[in-house]
C-alpha cells in the first residue's frame, strides 16, 4: 500500500505540476493570442486604410483616364478641324495662283493694248497735227535747206527771218 500511496502522491504531484503547467501555458497563450488578436485587428484596419486608398486611386484615376479622353476627343475634333482649314487654304491659294497668272496675262495685254495706241496715237497725233496745225508758208523752205546742211545762221540770213523763228520751225519737226 505504501506503493500505491506513493503512486498516488507522485500522480496527484505530476497532475498537480501539469496543472500548474497548463494554466502557465494557458496564461501565455492568452496573452500571446490577446497579441494575435491585436495584430489581426491592426492588419484589419491596414487593409480597410488600403482599400480607402485602392479605392480613391481608382477614383483619381477613372478621372484622369476621363480627362484624358475628353482632352484627347477636343485636341482630335481641333486637328480635323485644322485640316479642314488646310485644304481650304490650299484651294484659296491655288485659286489665288490662277488669278495671278491671269492677272499677268491681262497686263501683258494691257501693255501691248497701250503700246499700241501709243504708237496709233503717234502717228495719229502727227497726222492730226500736220492736217489741224496750219504751218508757216516757209516752213517747208526752212526744212529744205535744214536738210543740206545749212546752219540756222545761214537759214535765216536766206529766207530773211529771225534765228528763233528757225530754230521753232526745226522744232516742230521733232
Amino acid at each position: 500500500m505504501q506503493y500505491f500511496l506513493w503512486i498516488v502522491v507522485f500522480i496527484l504531484v505530476n497532475l498537480f505540476y501539469f496543472l500548474v503547467y497548463l494554466y502557465i501555458n494557458k496564461r501565455i497563450l492568452h496573452g500571446e493570442v490577446s497579441l494575435l488578436e491585436d495584430k489581426i485587428k491592426h492588419l484589419e484596419e491596414m487593409l480597410e486604410q488600403a482599400d480607402l486608398m485602392v479605392n480613391e486611386l481608382n477614383n483619381v484615376s477613372d478621372y484622369v483616364a476621363t480627362r484624358v479622353e475628353r482632352e484627347n476627343n477636343s485636341l482630335l475634333k481641333t486637328m480635323d478641324e485644322l485640316k479642314e482649314k488646310m485644304k481650304e487654304v490650299e484651294k484659296l491659294k491655288a485659286g489665288l495662283n490662277d488669278q495671278v497668272v491671269q492677272c499677268g496675262h491681262l497686263i501683258e495685254q494691257y501693255k501691248e493694248t497701250i503700246n499700241n495706241m501709243n504708237n496709233k496715237y503717234a502717228i495719229n497725233v502727227e497726222e492730226n497735227l500736220s492736217k489741224r496745225i496750219p504751218l508757216h508758208p516757209k516752213y517747208n523752205e526752212v526744212m529744205r535747206l535744214a536738210e543740206k546742211g545749212n546752219s540756222i545762221k545761214d537759214i535765216a540770213r536766206e529766207l530773211h527771218i529771225g534765228q528763233g523763228e528757225v530754230k521753232l520751225l526745226l522744232g516742230i519737226k521733232k
